[in-house]
């Protein structure tokens, strides 16, 4: 903790938890996706952390501006560890590797790329299909599938 943030903490009567730090991924759809995760892995094991209720860890969607983020340290002040997790995409190497090498030379932080082109791309093929048949879409893909292969 800074001493400027300890003196506004001690001034306000907040305690900062030494649990506390941020991921960073790319886009709003990284977040959800990480919430939507942490939320069934938290149903499994209730000591791993449920990121839409748990508030001691902020998923940050940095965006187009992910590499001033990276080069600024914006969060830097906030003197809590951070996680950046950024897609792979097709580039070799990684288009964002030169920021996960930025990001892990900070002690207290790491970053990573997926070996998966992006976050999306873990979901596990029956996952998506129990998805589609309890929502009855399955069938109706299926037959725009076929009608459309005709074509």
């Amino acid at each position: 903790m800074t001493r400027c943030s300890a003196i506004i903490s001690n001034e306000l009567g907040v305690l900062q938890t030494t649990n506390s730090g941020s991921s960073c991924v790319e886009g709003p759809t990284d977040v959800t996706f990480l919430k939507n995760l942490s939320i069934t892995l938290n149903q499994h094991d209730a000591n791993l952390p449920n990121l839409s209720i748990d508030y001691r860890i902020a998923t940050l969607p940095l965006g187009v501006q992910l590499i001033q983020w990276v080069d600024n340290h914006y969060l830097r002040n906030l003197g809590l560890p951070e996680i950046h997790i950024y897609d792979r995409d097709t580039a070799v190497p990684p288009k964002y590797q030169t920021a996960v090498n930025t990001v892990n030379a900070r002690n207290e932080n790491l970053g990573c790329t997926y070996t998966k082109r992006e976050l999306e791309n873990y979901i596990h093929p029956d996952a998506v299909v129990e998805y589609l048949v309890s929502k009855s879409c399955l069938e109706t893909m299926m037959t725009f599938h076929k009608s459309y292969v005709l074509l």
